[in-house]
């Protein structure tokens, strides 16, 4: 299947460098050459803000959730679409009002790309840029949803598939089997390490992981994921637990929490490591434990969960949000509300099953 609405544009794939941007969380794409990121607002449209001040750059309703940026070109997913596909446009990152070329990725039957979950319903898209083309990958969750209590886990179907846009004609051929972007020999070091007694080794970037607990300390183990070459260890101050990595995999969080705010939400310590240097580049204090994040420049920049509380003047309900904080101070210097997609209801109430009603 085609589906393809061109305009005339340079689309330029050779020599892309897909590396360049990164997802923050889905929806949100940075992208370090230009110092922006663009985010699903909560209009079902994009934004494109500066990193730096939080600014906005520009806003569109031609698309709803970023996937990837490579050159001068964005890749996101359209709201609906034709029945049984999924609807991708290329934008201009300077003039995304009107794609530069649209396409439509075919789905199976019972499949819906949808951008905000449903109840029972969870599809989610990811992009890519290769050699052969633009590399999209999907998801499909669908989970049987009932007012009658059953035993055991519910029923949930699973999909996937993947296909390749060319970004000259916007033709689409889908693919009989995903393409893993883990190399083999990256693979067989993570099997060979686990083998060993290696407990849970991960991949961050360039470097296979591992947390391992000497006495009261938290140590990071490191490897060279090109060779698997065992890196110098990062240990942890007393009381810090590993948190998370960064969305561009070159640094690791570490926290431990410290007490809480005015209002009552904890707030915790961050140290943030840098996983080439093996030292520790950063600490802040904020109000979550772990959250996707990166660094730029002197900001911290992470997703903060919608989260609600009480103060003197009656309840404050904080959205999804996209903040920055300076790291020296810890003062927020901007913040962005992001679309939610996750679905919070309302449920189907589960019943016991009833016996049969004999009628006499």
């Amino acid at each position: 299947m085609v589906g393809a609405v061109a305009v005339k544009a340079e689309v330029r794939l050779k020599g892309a460098a897909p590396a360049a941007s990164y997802a923050l969380v889905p929806g949100v794409i940075v992208d370090p050459v230009r110092g922006r990121a663009y985010l699903m607002n909560p209009r079902h449209g994009i934004d494109a803000i500066e990193i730096s001040s939080g600014k906005k750059i520009w806003s569109t309703a031609a698309a709803s959730k970023p996937l990837a940026v490579f050159n001068d070109q964005i890749v996101a997913q359209m709201e609906g679409g034709a029945p049984r596909s999924m609807a991708i446009a290329l934008l201009d990152v300077n003039s995304p009002a009107k794609p530069i070329l649209t396409a439509q990725v075919p789905l199976p039957t019972g499949v819906t790309a949808l951008i905000d979950e449903a109840i029972g319903l969870r599809f989610s898209a990811t992009a890519r840029v290769t050699q052969d083309g633009i590399l999209v990958t999907w998801q499909s969750n669908r989970q049987t949803v009932s007012g009658i209590a059953r035993p055991g886990p519910p029923e949930v179907s699973r999909n996937s598939g993947a296909a390749l846009i060319d970004p000259q004609t916007g033709a689409v051929r889908t693919l009989a089997e995903i393409p893993h972007d883990e190399s083999g020999t990256v693979a067989k070091t993570i099997q060979r390490l686990a083998a060993a007694g290696v407990e849970r080794p991960w991949r961050v970037g360039d470097f296979i992981l591992a947390v391992a607990v000497r006495k009261d300390r938290t140590i990071i183990r490191r490897w060279d994921a090109a060779n698997g070459k065992p890196i110098a260890e990062i240990e942890l101050e007393p009381g810090f637990g590993l948190g998370v990595n960064s969305a561009d995999g070159r640094q690791i969080a570490a926290n431990k929490p410290d007490g809480a705010d005015a209002h009552g939400v904890r707030r915790y310590d961050w140290e943030i490591y840098s996983l080439k240097a093996g030292t520790r580049a950063a600490s802040v204090m904020i109000p979550t434990s772990a959250a996707p994040f990166f660094t730029w420049h002197t900001l911290l920049v992470y997703v903060s969960q919608p989260l609600g509380y009480r103060t003197n003047g009656g309840w404050v309900q904080a959205p999804l949000a996209i903040r920055a904080v300076e790291i020296k101070t810890g003062a927020e210097v901007w913040k962005r509300p992001l679309r939610d997609t996750r679905y919070r209801g309302p449920f189907v109430p589960a019943h016991p099953p009833q016996a049969p009603t004999r009628i006499p």
